[in-house]
């Protein structure tokens, strides 16, 4: 009983916890190849349950934000590696990676959408989701990982 209890909750960790999702795309005009990276600033906080000291119960928390500085390096590696430039500048690029996060004590799921500067078009929309449920940030991580894994290369 132990080893099937184990099995199925290898099988939920590795397989349950983490997925990609192309949501919709659009054909990147050959043109249109700078990118700006525009990340939510909000921080997330979850419960990580609790404990008790004498009659005291404490409740425990995890906060974290999705806009650090790794993330946005995390990101900018990926877009180059997929034959995008990204830019620190907003006048300088083509398109904006508008990127958030929504996470629980169960994973974080990370949308991106890449639009057109000007015009606002939408060319691509990812969601990537990630739940180990040991880390807040490293599930954000993960979730960004799975989600720019959708976003087509250049």
């Amino acid at each position: 009983m132990k080893k099937l209890f184990s099995l199925v909750l290898l099988c939920f960790i590795f397989i349950g916890c983490t997925s990609a999702k192309l949501i919709s795309s659009t054909t990147i005009p050959s043109e249109k190849e700078t990118v700006y990276i525009s990340f939510d600033n909000i921080q997330a906080t979850v419960s990580t349950g609790g404990f008790v000291v004498g009659n005291t119960f404490f409740a425990g928390t995890d906060t974290a934000s999705f806009n650090t500085l790794e993330n946005r390096m995390l990101t900018k590696t990926s877009l180059i590696e997929k034959g995008y430039k990204v830019t620190q500048k907003i006048e300088n690029g083509d398109m904006i990676l508008y990127g958030g996060c929504e996470s629980s004590e169960i994973q974080s799921v990370v949308t991106l959408l890449l639009v057109d500067v000007k015009t606002e078009e939408e060319y691509v929309l990812v969601k990537g989701t990630y739940g180990m449920g040991m880390d807040l940030n490293g599930d954000m991580k993960g979730a960004l990982k799975n989600a720019l894994k959708s976003i087509p290369n250049k």
